[in-house]
């Protein structure tokens, strides 16, 4: 069995996700303010930029 996010970039997963619930939110009409806060806060950790 192949384990989810192999062969992906660590925080690639994370990133992926994060967009699928942005856009989600973005066709429901909704806002998720504290989750945006900390994605922008995570992302340069979770992507090795930092």
């Amino acid at each position: 069995m192949k384990r989810a996010g192999a062969g992906r970039l660590p925080g690639q997963s994370f990133h992926s996700e994060c967009l699928e619930y942005f856009e989600h939110l973005r066709r429901a009409g909704r806002e998720d303010y504290a989750f945006e806060d900390e994605y922008y806060f995570t992302m340069p950790a979770v992507s090795g930029s930092a």
